[in-house]
């Protein structure tokens, strides 16, 4: 974010959210779980 760019009044800092961390090995090892929950929260 820019040094001079405002943040609009009853907005988040965009500091303030917090990411997401990345682990493909993770992702991998748990790759099944994610399927069906994803297939179970989306019904497809």
């Amino acid at each position: 974010v820019h040094a001079q760019v405002q943040s609009k009044p009853g907005r988040r800092k965009i500091s303030d959210i917090k990411l997401m961390q990345e682990d493909p090995a993770g992702v991998e090892k748990m790759a099944e779980e994610i399927k069906s929950r994803y297939a179970r929260l989306f019904r497809v």
